[in-house]
């Protein structure tokens, strides 16, 4: 299967669509410290690009791209929580969500952590009831590793997405 979207860096260019997902509630409905101001998107927008530069590198965000029109469409990532160990999340703008977007942008970013980082290990996280990240995790080969009240935790290891990419498939 062809992917339909792509990630790349983020650029200046970002601002209204990155904007659009940050200041979104619908975007932030299962997210205790979203929906955001315009000036704190701009900021970490900001902060995503001066990363880019940052010899010892700890956060990895993209902007996910349409390939037909380029448009930026969301945003995927990953924070390096010690040498060998990521958090990743993702975000998608509300009306290019439940078309399968997210889980071939997620599935290219852990790809980038696991070929191009020592990442041994990624985790993410969502909240009870967020059956859409769910899906996401599960389709891209995380495995439910613990629970709270309110939060499921995932991890995919480098060795077992190895594995079931040993095809050529990734």
């Amino acid at each position: 299967m062809v992917n339909r979207v792509r990630i790349r860096e983020h650029i200046p260019n970002d601002l209204d669509a990155y904007i659009d997902w940050q200041t979104d509630p619908e975007v932030a409905r299962y997210l205790s410290w979203l929906p955001g101001s315009r000036a704190g998107a701009e900021a970490s927008l900001r902060d995503s690009i001066e990363q880019q530069s940052v010899v010892d590198r700890k956060r990895f965000f993209f902007a996910v791209i349409l390939h037909d029109t380029q448009e930026v469409i969301g945003d995927v990532g990953f924070t390096v929580s010690d040498r060998l160990h990521g958090d990743c999340g993702w975000f998608l703008r509300i009306n290019f969500q439940g078309r399968g977007y997210a889980t071939e942008a997620v599935s290219e970013m852990i790809a980038h952590a696991f070929q191009f980082q020592e990442i041994e290990v990624l985790t993410a996280s969502c909240r009870r009831g967020n059956t859409a990240s769910t899906r996401i995790m599960s389709k891209c080969g995380f495995v439910q590793d613990d629970e709270t009240e309110k939060r499921l935790w995932y991890r995919q290891s480098r060795e077992r997405w190895g594995q079931a990419n040993a095809g050529g498939t990734a």
